[in-house]
């Protein structure tokens, strides 16, 4: 599973729900973006 994070991703540590959604998606999160959607399927298809 992965999440795909429409925030920043320079807002994440600021925020404390999407701390605590990174920790219960073990760091799984990516940003909603073109590189973030590569990366989150590349997680994916492991």
């Amino acid at each position: 599973m992965a999440w795909l994070n429409p925030v920043p991703d320079d807002h994440w540590d600021y925020t404390s729900s999407i701390c605590i959604l990174r920790d219960l998606f073990e760091d799984r999160m990516y940003p909603l973006t073109l590189k973030g959607l590569e990366e989150g399927m590349a997680e994916l298809s492991k």
